[in-house]
């Protein structure tokens, strides 16, 4: 099996023999990349070729003609594409939106104002930072954010349902009814975020940073935060239920009217927390700790291993 990084060997096929190519690329495992950053992919015909998910970073690829679907969901920082035959108009339309978005924010949010924005689950923008683009309404289901700075981005009623941001970073951004089911958000940073009626079942946000963020009418239930941090965070007319929250820290963080029931609080750190009119019905609380801590005389019932759990 040819490495997914030997470029020289991925290269050569393309230029030789693509159906060993194809051959080859299902070989890997699911979700890895091709690396064919900065190859001379010029002039050739990639029709057959299966592309999917490739690295393309300042690849060239003008005047060849191109496979339908697959270029849209490769990584596309730097590539050229002049001149080129494509292999469907709304590939063309959407490689076009793309590049707009990674090269000139500016222009693509004008450009948006008169053509609509392109369904663009599935692409890679892994690593990059983007600038002052409107990602809003837009669809990016399944897509690649992981490592990659969205500080400056506008994802207000967008859909990043099944996405990968593990790594990413949001801190700061209004959140405002986002979609992010099922979603990776393992070891990012959305530190003092505001995010309202966002959309987060079945997340993984372990390890993720939610300091001062502020949380509201926000429902999330089966998720992972394990080892997520929200220190400081006002969560209030909201719920995670039935999630992992084990080593999560909760230190001064501010509850209101806000639920964390059938949860795994194993070992979590509620020190100087403030719970009112917040329950943490049958959660496992064994090892977490309320030092300090200031809550209602209700929060607490029901919980499982109480006397595991460490109070003043």
């Amino acid at each position: 099996m040819i490495p997914s990084s030997d470029t020289a060997a991925w290269c050569e096929l393309l230029r030789s023999d693509i159906s060993r190519f194809n051959e080859e690329r299902a070989r890997l495992p699911e979700g890895e990349r091709v690396d064919l950053r900065e190859t001379d992919l010029s002039n050739l015909d990639l029709t057959q070729a299966r592309l999917e998910r490739c690295d393309l970073s300042d690849a060239n690829l003008n005047g060849s003609k191109l496979p339908v679907y697959y270029i849209p969901t490769c990584r596309l920082v730097g590539t050229t594409v002049q001149d080129v035959q494509w292999g469907s108009p709304d590939d063309q339309e959407t490689v076009r939106q793309i590049k707009l978005i990674l090269e000139d924010p500016r222009t693509f949010n004008d450009y948006r104002e008169a053509v609509p924005p392109q369904r663009l689950g599935r692409v890679d923008f892994s690593g990059v930072v983007l600038g002052a683009v409107n990602l809003s309404e837009m669809d990016l289901m399944l897509s690649d954010f992981s490592g990659a700075d969205l500080t400056a981005c506008n994802l207000q009623d967008s859909s990043l349902d099944a996405s990968n941001l593990s790594g990413a970073r949001l801190a700061g951004m209004y959140l405002n009814r986002v979609g992010l089911n099922e979603a990776d958000l393992s070891g990012a940073d959305l530190s003092k975020c505001k995010l309202t009626l966002a959309r987060i079942d079945k997340i993984n946000a372990s390890s993720a940073s939610f300091q001062d963020t502020v949380w509201l009418s926000t429902r999330s239930s089966r998720a992972m935060f394990v080892g997520a941090d929200f220190t400081g965070a006002k969560l209030g007319d909201g719920s995670i239920v039935g999630s992992d929250l084990s080593g999560a820290l909760f230190k001064g963080a501010q509850l209101r009217e806000f639920s964390l029931a059938m949860c795994k609080l194993v070992g979590a750190d509620f020190r100087n927390a403030t719970l009112k009119n917040s329950l943490l019905h049958y959660s496992d609380i064994s090892g977490a700790r309320f030092e300090g801590a200031s809550f209602d005389e209700d929060s607490l019932d029901d919980v499982e291993n109480r006397e595991r759990a460490t109070f003043d």
